[in-house]
C-alpha cells in the first residue's frame, strides 16, 4: 500500500492528481472544442486517448502496485463488455473519486504513518477500528437521524437510442478529507454488443443540506461542472464539495432526502437523485 508521512502529504497528493486530471481533459476539450461528441469518439479511438492518463501514471510509478482505481476500471471494463450484466463496479466504489481510488490500494487502503486508513461497506476504519462517522447504519439521532459514508446510484435513459446516463451522489469521508459530490458517466451501447464509455455534452450539479460531526446543521451548498452554465464533451463528469482536516476532524454529514445530484443535457433532458 502506498505511505504518506502526513496527512498534508496525502491531501497534497490528492490535490494534485485533482489539478493534473482536470488539466489534462480540459486541454484535450480545447484541442477538439469544435468536434461534435460523434467526432471526439471517433477521434479518441484513433489516438487511443486516455481520460484517466494523469491517474495511470502515478499508480505506475509504484511497481507491484494496484489501486482501487484501477481493479475498478477492470471490474467496469468487464460490466460493460457483459451488457451491464455481473458485478456492478459502483457496489464495490466507496468514493465516487477517481483520485481518491488512485493513492487507496485494492483492499481500500493507504497508510499515513502508522496509522492505515481502510474504507469498508460500512464506513471509514482506522488500524482496524470503526470511525463511527460513517456507513448505511450509522444514525447520530435515532428521531432526526444523520448520516455519512452514504452513496446512491441509476441509470437514466433518455430517448435517445441506445444511450444509458448514470448518475451518482455521495457524501463521505475518507478520514483526511470529507466530499459532497454528484457524478454522470455516460454510456452507448457498442455495435458490437455490449456498453462503451462514450462522450455526451454533460452538466453535473450537487447540492444540499451539510452537518458537522455532532449532527447540527453546518451549511447549505449548491454546486455546478462547469460553472455558471454551458456543457462539457465528456464521458464522466464530477463536481465536488469538499473539506479537508486530520484524523477525521472533519466529517460531512447529511440527512436523509437532504442532498442531491443532477445531471443534464445540452438537448434540455435533466435527471436527479436523491441521497437516503
Amino acid at each position: 500500500m502506498i505511505k504518506f508521512n502526513s496527512v498534508s502529504d496525502a491531501n497534497t497528493v490528492i490535490n494534485k492528481l485533482l489539478l493534473e486530471d482536470s488539466l489534462w481533459n480540459s486541454a484535450n476539450d480545447t484541442q477538439y472544442g469544435n468536434y461534435t461528441v460523434d467526432q471526439l469518439d471517433s477521434i479518441d479511438l484513433a489516438i487511443n486517448f486516455d481520460e484517466f492518463k494523469k491517474f495511470r501514471e502515478f499508480e505506475n510509478l509504484f511497481p507491484g502496485f494496484v489501486s482501487k482505481r484501477k481493479s475498478l476500471e477492470t471490474l467496469e471494463n468487464t460490466w460493460l463488455n457483459n451488457n451491464l450484466t455481473g458485478t456492478d463496479p459502483d457496489n464495490l466504489d466507496f468514493t465516487f473519486d477517481d483520485a481518491e481510488n488512485t493513492v487507496f490500494n485494492n483492499q481500500n487502503k493507504f497508510k499515513i504513518g502508522t496509522n492505515i486508513y481502510e474504507l469498508k461497506v460500512d464506513g471509514l476504519y482506522i488500524n482496524g477500528v470503526f470511525q463511527g462517522d460513517g456507513g448505511s447504519q450509522f444514525v447520530t439521532n435515532a428521531a432526526n437521524p444523520c448520516i455519512s459514508g452514504r452513496r446512491h446510484n441509476f441509470y437514466s435513459e433518455v430517448q435517445v437510442p441506445n444511450r444509458k446516463y448514470k448518475l451518482k451522489v455521495a457524501v463521505h469521508s475518507i478520514g483526511i478529507r470529507s466530499s459532497a459530490k454528484g457524478k454522470v458517466v455516460s454510456l452507448k451501447l457498442k455495435s458490437t454488443g455490449g456498453y462503451k464509455r462514450s462522450r455526451a455534452q454533460l452538466g453535473v450539479i450537487c447540492g444540499g443540506n451539510i452537518y458537522s460531526t455532532n449532527c447540527s446543521f453546518n451549511f447549505a451548498f449548491g454546486i455546478r461542472k462547469p460553472s455558471p452554465s454551458g456543457f462539457l464533451k465528456r464521458r464522466e463528469l464530477k463536481v465536488v464539495y469538499r473539506q479537508w482536516g486530520a484524523g477525521g476532524q472533519i466529517v460531512y454529514k447529511t440527512r436523509p432526502n437532504e442532498t442531491s445530484a443532477t445531471f443534464q443535457l445540452a438537448s434540455g433532458f435533466s435527471a436527479n437523485i436523491l441521497l437516503f
